[in-house]
């Protein structure tokens, strides 16, 4: 299920905001309330650094 980001957009795939983690990240990265809001639940998501590195890492 495709978590909707605030303004209608797509939130980041990896952002869990149920469990608020990055699970991008190496080590599920703990995400305070104002990240999540202000990025992964944004439509910016792409621009993450977590994000980037995620998608570099799976380009093999």
């Amino acid at each position: 299920m495709k978590q909707v980001a605030r303004g209608g957009g797509e939130a980041c795939p990896y952002f869990s905001s149920k469990i608020g983690v990055c699970l991008a990240s190496l080590f599920l990265m703990a995400i305070d309330k104002s990240r999540g809001e202000g990025l992964c639940a944004q439509e910016g998501w792409d621009d993450c650094p977590m994000f980037l590195s995620k998608t570099l890492r799976n380009k093999n």
